[in-house]
């Protein structure tokens, strides 16, 4: 397998599996369609959607030339790994470097050896990943809101709010990579203070625009993996905010390749930071 690396990993558990031969089930991961009929007399059918199905997998090893103790510690650790049936992830060193994960796997076949065989093991695990995507993260970058508010002084003969009101507001922009084969997932933070404080992507025209002020240390939150929009206050606390969304906003994802976001807020400064995550359909 050249210089790649597959090692499993179970909180602080790790397994790496020896002397992989093979590993089929790394292309494309199964496709579900969602069909009609065509209609009456009529050939084929209407495809109205498609998906990806959890992704099946196996992977061939060996322990060959062993002493029979190596061979059956080698073997009993493998299958101790996989004994509490809990959802694992896979890390993938391709041949180029790039490290991806897969998540959610469990073992779906277990073992067929022999005891007599153990010193000559070519054993191959079978294994479903509930995500059927490799996954990478986009490393945060921040970009500081700096331009000031510039406000209407006060005027003789008019009522004006304490202080004169705003007649401007403070924008800037931030640049976030896609380089995974489908839309990635956002994940933003906007840092106070801020007025009715908004993200958009000049890439795709969404908006995301939040009608609350943020304190100086509130932060916030949009998760576009869990549809969350939270203000964390300064103690660590969550407030869904989702409520407080426009009615213009929609879903903030990446499309593949350089993906530019715009942000600001009616008043005050603060800063952003946007990262999240990648998907590959295949290794």
């Amino acid at each position: 397998m050249a210089d790649q690396r597959f090692v499993f990993r179970d909180g602080t558990r790790t397994l790496e599996l020896p002397n992989i031969a093979d590993i089929v089930g790394f292309g494309l991961p199964p496709v579900e369609l969602g069909t009609v009929e065509r209609g009456w007399r009529r050939d084929g059918q209407t495809v109205q959607w498609t998906r990806y199905d959890a992704r099946p997998f196996s992977i061939q090893f060996d322990v060959d030339g062993m002493t029979y103790e190596a061979a059956a510690s080698t073997r009993r650790a493998i299958l101790a790994f996989f004994a509490g049936r809990r959802p694992i992830s896979l890390e993938c060193t391709r041949f180029d470097g790039l490290v991806l994960t897969l998540t959610d796997i469990h073992l779906a076949a277990p073992s067929a050896h022999v005891m007599h065989q153990i010193p000559f093991l070519q054993e191959t695990l079978q294994f479903i990943a509930g995500n059927p995507f490799f996954t990478r993260a986009i490393p945060m970058s921040s970009v500081l809101l700096e331009a000031a508010l510039l406000e209407w002084p006060d005027a003789d003969g008019l009522e004006w709010v304490e202080d004169g009101i705003e007649f401007s507001s403070a924008e800037d922009e931030i640049t976030v990579n896609n380089n995974g084969d489908v839309d990635a997932d956002a994940l933003v933070q906007f840092m106070g203070p801020a007025t009715t404080p908004y993200i958009k992507s000049m890439t795709t025209g969404t908006l995301i625009k939040v009608n609350r002020d943020l304190g100086e240390d509130d932060i916030l939150e949009y998760d576009s993996a869990t549809g969350r929009v939270d203000i964390i206050a300064a103690d660590g606390s969550r407030n869904n905010a989702y409520n407080f969304l426009t009615d213009d906003s929609g879903i903030l994802r990446y499309v593949p390749g350089v993906n530019q976001l715009e942000f600001g807020s009616a008043g005050g400064g603060g800063r952003i930071r946007a990262g999240g995550t990648e998907y590959y359909a295949s290794l």
